[in-house]
């Protein structure tokens, strides 16, 4: 279309529509295309192609006739679906929020001396993935872009030596930052580690400040499928909507893996972090440009918009991939140490609340309005609970007729209540576009969930969920500021075999772990992905030490 002067229109795939004039007020040029310059290619099956020799663009002469009334009468999608809006409205009206634990100053918190152990990598190895966690390159000094180099050569030799797989088998990626200063040049480099690829990887970005070891720039954490490409499916939209963000990286929006070999078998689906950008302006949405007006609590107006926005985003993922629960979420915030508790604490009430429209619909008042106009073909098309991966309409996200409850006793019994998924908040330095808040999800897709739930001596709740006949099993466990550091690991190791007694894990492999910790875990003992973070806190507005994902395949017998 360079040629031409114009732009091509469209959202990709086996074909693209050329426009070549269009409504006054929207088209300042048209093309033209002489009979000479086109020429007619018939193929052997009956069908047709129209092909372009040439052409030239000009200035659109107005039309007699007034058309430009057509843009007043487009529609804008509305910015929420209903059930979000009703989310946002009761997080502005709800000023109960969880009682929070006192924080303590961030001077006591983490320090970067810690976590000179980063610089060691571990590999882990199930049935279905492989994880490489915790790669760095301290020893190069130049600038996070090299040693973002360094990595992704350390990467593509363990595939190719000690895996047997290729870039194209990474489904996720974790890539943790000491400055998203560095963000752009690190993309340009992580773009090279996938070449002309189509579907990247899903990720999430976060910057750790001096939370990373002195000297350490970046660390990388990657998962890699060990299914066939058959069995994995993408998405990756790049053009502009008022779906959800387009990608503005080398990633994709998710990453779906089967767990068998039939087309309708259970999946795990990654999801890439969701910070709130707007999708139409692909702008990070704030307060006082969504509503016109100010107010007084701006930020905390800003950071309810944001966490709202980025949470609808991941549910409108969800569903295009066919997702029926959330094993778990992570609410990535960047905060102050004066209003991390009242964050955390909006992130988990969101969370909690929009696993019950229905309690949504009753506290507000309201009901899903009838559509004025008639039928709405964007949202039929586009927003309305569609799967983009089976064609399945009406995807009920969360679905609770997929879940049953194993009893103490291994009794598998209906869950006829509301269910909210395990749920972090994590307070790291920074995120990309200097949103405040970005969600990352896993979920499940067309497989029965069984849920385990133990309560430890402490009060804290170990929760667990298991899919397809147990062939994977996820695990969440908080650990509380009372937890000792110098037995922080036998405490975790001690937890960990209260989750495999309850949910059956049989073998020895001891699982893939990842620990979002304030404080230092001795990794020469606990073998884990490491994301250093200023606090964590859980669904209850606690705050913790350490929250820590197990999962565990079952191995081949």
């Amino acid at each position: 279309m360079r040629r031409f002067g114009g732009s091509v229109l469209g959202v990709g795939g086996e074909f693209e529509t050329l426009v070549i004039d269009g409504p006054d007020g929207f088209f300042k040029g048209l093309m033209k295309v002489g009979s000479e310059e086109r020429k007619i290619v018939r193929g052997s099956g009956g069908e047709a192609l129209l092909t372009f020799m040439g052409g030239t663009t000009m200035r659109r002469q107005r039309r007699q006739v007034n058309d430009s009334g057509w843009l007043e009468k487009l529609r804008i999608p509305d910015r929420f679906d209903r059930v979000f809006e009703l989310l946002l409205d009761t997080l502005d009206q709800d000023r109960e929020h969880a009682q929070m634990l006192q924080s303590r100053p961030l001077n006591e918190r983490l320090s970067s001396k810690q976590y000179n152990w980063m610089d060691r990598y571990h590999i882990c190895t199930g049935r279905w993935t492989t994880r490489i966690s915790n790669l760095s390159a301290s020893h190069v000094k130049d600038s996070a872009q090299a040693q973002l180099r360094e990595i992704c050569q350390t990467v593509m030799s363990l595939l190719e030596h000690e895996i047997h797989r290729s870039t194209a088998d990474i489904v996720f990626t974790t890539i943790l930052l000491r400055s998203m200063d560095d963000f752009q040049a690190v993309n340009q480099e992580y773009a090279e580690l996938f070449g002309a690829r189509p579907n990247p990887p899903a990720r999430v970005t976060l910057a750790c400040g001096e939370m990373l070891p002195p000297g350490v720039y970046v660390i990388i954490s990657v998962v890699v499928t060990l299914r066939p490409a058959t069995a994995c499916q993408h998405l990756h939209v790049q053009s502009i909507s008022y779906w959800a963000p387009a990608n503005i990286g080398p990633y994709s929006q998710a990453a779906s893996v089967r767990l068998g070999s039939d087309d309708d078998a259970p999946a795990i689906v990654y999801v890439a972090g969701q910070i709130p950008l707007v999708p139409s302006s692909m702008e990070i949405v704030r307060w006082e440009t969504y509503s016109g007006q100010a107010q007084r609590d701006h930020d905390t107006a800003t950071f309810r918009l944001q966490t709202t926005l980025a949470l609808q985003h991941l549910w409108r993922i969800g569903k295009a991939m066919d997702v029926s629960w959330w094993v778990g979420a992570i609410a990535f915030v960047v905060a102050g140490e004066d209003d991390i508790r009242d964050k955390a604490s909006l992130a988990a009430l969101a969370w909690s609340k929009i696993h019950v429209p229905e309690n949504l619909v009753e506290e507000m008042g309201s009901s899903t309005p009838t559509n004025e106009t008639g039928f709405d073909v964007w949202n039929e098309r586009c927003i309305d609970n569609r799967s983009f991966v089976t064609g399945q309409e009406n995807v009920v996200l969360p679905d609770f007729s997929c879940l049953s409850l194993v009893d103490d006793n291994g009794t598998e019994i209906s869950v006829g209540y509301p269910v909210v998924p395990p749920f972090f908040a994590v307070e790291i330095a920074q995120l990309p576009r200097g949103s405040q808040i970005e969600w990352q999800g896993l979920g499940v897709s067309r497989g029965a969930v069984r849920l385990f739930e133990t309560i430890q001596e402490d009060g804290s709740s170990i929760t667990a969920c298991s899919v397809a006949s147990d062939d994977k099993i996820f695990g969440f466990i908080p650990f509380g500021l009372s937890s000792t550091q110098d037995n922080m690991v036998d405490q975790i190791e001690s937890a960990i075999s209260v989750l495999r007694r309850r949910c059956k894990v049989s073998g020895t492999a001891k699982g893939h772990r990842i620990a979002y910790t304030s404080h230092e875990i001795d990794v020469t003992r606990f073998e884990a992905q490491i994301v250093p973070c200023r606090s964590v806190w859980s669904v209850k507005g606690e705050e913790l030490a350490v929250a820590v994902l197990v999962e565990y395949e079952k191995e081949v017998e």
